[in-house]
């Protein structure tokens, strides 16, 4: 759980011109909500023949977007891609999963 502290010191002054101590407040701002993704689950899935070489690179570029409350720039993510999982009957054809963490 990161968390930060703000500190805010004040003093207040009198017309007589007597100053207080100096009053602290602290205020901690932590971030407990995970980023979220902003690209639509299944957008990015593609369907590509097998001698598409140039479809197949440019389905593997495509990238999701996320986004945080807290953190403006979440574009650090960890981008995994998957073994090839050829389908039952078929070893030219089947899915590619890439993980986005």
């Amino acid at each position: 759980m990161p968390k930060k502290d703000l500190y805010k010191h004040l003093v207040v002054t009198d017309d007589c011109g007597n100053t207080s101590a100096v009053y602290t407040q602290v205020i901690t701002i932590t971030d407990n909500t995970a980023p979220g993704w902003t690209t639509v689950a299944e957008f990015l899935d593609r369907t590509v023949e097998c001698s598409e070489i140039q479809g197949l690179s440019d389905a593997q570029a495509l990238f999701p977007v996320a986004s945080d409350l807290c953190d403006g720039d979440v574009s650090d993510i960890v981008k995994t891609s998957g073994a090839y999982v050829p389908s039952v009957g078929c070893a030219q054809e089947g899915p590619i999963q890439t993980l986005g963490l």
